[in-house]
């Protein structure tokens, strides 16, 4: 196929490498710039691409929103098919799980959890082969559909070679959160969440059906249509989405940290989820629980499942450890009952840890680690973890 490349940017040449070898790169083009020749290869201007004889044009900007604004300028401007035009940021994978499965087979372990785990827990820190499924606002169901997501796909011969599963709980109010009721389900899936609309029918912040709603707020699909999908497979194949990578990799490797007195974070005081309880919610994410442990088990029943709770820094624990007293006591009497049940079921609590909690160089702000504290804190954990072997 001959490919033309759309955009000049910071994406350009990350996507121009996972490009299938089969495939012929014949120019570039973009809508601001004016030369004749781009790596060697012909420059066009917009409206010279009809006459171009290309197969599919490839839109290289990392923004959804431009993608799609570019692809539909290209149609009704320039008379450009529809058809032939690839927005990559719109039809890329998006979801953590999907892309994490093209890096390792073989693995040891798999780290789950929401921004605590994602920020604090880092792979290549660990003794093993690990990945993480972890993603700001994961909430328990979705850690366990992606979780599924990835022992379906036969990686890891479905995970039967699983030795560890770490999976940190946040704080000890988790059983009572369920996002696809909050306002934050479209961020989580922003963020390289599983896409999986769980109860958001029952959502009464949005008007509209999941999949526009998705849409407007991040120019996402639900779901790619059959036609799409079979032209990123062709023109992809198996491929990393070097954009959420990238955003990954911005995400945990900051250096900033916060001062010794960094204001509190007041929101977490007062959300709902903090302040009422949600019975229904915490009896369906009890019962999650306990499908995804015997999801692990029956995979391999040796697999040690860590159940863990990370710190934020040390002034805000203080404080939030007076709003959890109340919700302290029924979370460990769930993980006791699910120690008690299962076999190689751990927990692990780090939150009076203070040689980490208590070091505001380990924190980028109040609630999570930048990258120094993941590591020191992940080498805590490696340490704990080889206590088994």
């Amino acid at each position: 196929m001959d490919v033309l490349l759309y955009g000049l940017g910071r994406m350009t040449e990350k996507i121009e490498k996972i490009i299938r070898k089969e495939h012929r790169i014949i120019g570039y083009s973009d809508s601001y710039s004016k030369i004749n020749l781009y790596k060697g290869k012909k420059f066009f201007l917009p409206e010279e691409i009809k006459n171009v004889g290309y197969d599919f044009i490839i839109i290289t900007t990392g923004e959804r929103k431009t993608a799609w604004q570019i692809q539909q300028e290209l149609v009704n401007n320039y008379d450009i098919e529809k058809e032939k035009i690839i927005p990559f940021a719109v039809y890329a994978k998006s979801e953590i799980v999907e892309n994490t499965m093209t890096e390792l087979k073989d693995i040891d372990g798999i780290i789950l959890g929401n921004s605590h785990a994602f920020y604090s827990i880092l792979p290549k820190y660990l003794n093993g082969k690990f990945i993480s499924l972890a993603c700001p606002s994961q909430d328990i169901y979705h850690n366990y559909m992606a979780f599924q997501r990835y022992v379906s796909k036969e990686c890891s011969g479905g995970g039967n070679n699983l030795k560890y599963i770490i999976f940190d709980l946040y704080d000890y109010n988790f059983f009572n959160s369920d996002v696809s009721l909050t306002k934050g389900l479209l961020s989580y899936m922003c963020w390289g969440g599983v896409i999986d609309k769980r109860n958001f029918d029952l959502n009464t912040h949005y008007a509209m059906e999941f999949e526009k709603e998705l849409f407007n707020a991040h120019y996402m699909l639900a779901k790619l249509t059959e036609k799409d999908k079979q032209s990123m497979d062709m023109m992809f194949g198996t491929y990393e989405n070097p954009i959420l990578a990238d955003m990954n990799y911005q995400m945990q490797n900051r250096w900033n940290y916060i001062k010794p007195d960094e204001p509190l974070q007041s929101d977490k005081f007062v959300a709902d989820v903090v302040t009422k309880k949600f019975k229904s919610t915490i009896l369906e994410n009890i019962k999650i629980l306990d499908k995804f442990i015997r999801a692990v088990k029956k995979i391999n029943s040796n697999c040690k499942i860590i159940f863990t709770l990370i710190p934020r820094y040390i002034t805000m624990e203080k404080v939030m450890s007076v709003t959890m007293k109340e919700w302290k006591q029924d979370f460990e009497t769930i993980l006791n009952d699910f120690q008690e049940k299962y076999e190689d079921v751990h927990f692990f609590n780090y939150k009076n840890r203070i040689e980490i909690s208590g070091n505001n160089h380990f924190y980028g702000d109040i609630c999570h680690m930048n990258a120094l504290g993941g590591r020191c804190f992940t080498t805590m954990l490696s340490g704990d973890i080889s206590k088994f072997d």
